[in-house]
């Protein structure tokens, strides 16, 4: 991490190659997995430098990525005769709208249920859900004490985790009917459990 490497560089590249390839399912994976991976690679690092790591990261990656779809927006303007910002800004009012497929009333709750629900009946969910069980079953005192102390000294893991449920809250309307791919966005929440579990951190080697 030494020298004039930038790792926030790659999320930005990583925003761009998100939207260039336009794969809108679950666009918050793109960032938040290789967040929690290169969080866990720089925990030697103190508390706000961390944090200053995770809010540059996120950054490059949206300008990236909006910055991307801002110009794909602008050359189709451009080479058409059709204002696609205006078709642009109509289906983010829609996609975050809390109305769902068939204009029926949707909330927060119902979203939630929706995704987690689709989440936890994936077979390989119920693999991981198996696992933690084991895991805790092992040594129920250390796994719990090192989830604790994790959650303490590292606020950047608490936030990571919880991105999901507040990317339901803003897209909701995308979450709710897209429920089939949209729930794949936990398992960001996932991978931060696994290595809040974890006793042994990455940077230990």
């Amino acid at each position: 991490m030494g020298g004039h490497y930038k790792p926030e560089k790659l999320f930005f590249i990583t925003g761009i190659a998100t939207s260039y390839f336009d794969y809108l399912t679950y666009p918050l994976v793109a960032l938040m997995v290789p967040m929690t991976i290169y969080q866990a690679s720089i925990q030697k690092y103190d508390r706000r430098t961390k944090f200053a790591r995770l809010a540059e990261g996120s950054f490059q990656w949206a300008l990236g990525y909006l910055g991307m779809w801002f110009g794909k927006w602008a050359i189709a303007t451009l080479l058409t005769s059709v204002n696609v910002f205006d078709d642009a800004a109509a289906g983010i009012e829609m996609r975050s709208s809390m109305s769902g497929g068939n204009g029926e009333h949707i909330n927060i709750g119902g979203i939630l249920v929706r995704n987690i629900g689709g989440f936890v009946l994936n077979p390989l969910t119920v693999v991981l859900i198996c696992y933690i069980i084991y895991l805790l079953r092992k040594d129920f005192k250390l796994y719990s004490r090192t989830f604790v102390c994790r959650i303490k000294s590292d606020i950047c893991f608490v936030i990571i985790f919880f991105t999901p449920f507040a990317w339901y809250c803003i897209a909701s309307n995308h979450a709710y009917t897209h429920v089939t791919t949209e729930c794949k966005t936990l398992m960001i929440s996932c991978l931060v459990l696994l290595y809040l579990l974890e006793p042994k951190r990455i940077s230990d080697g």
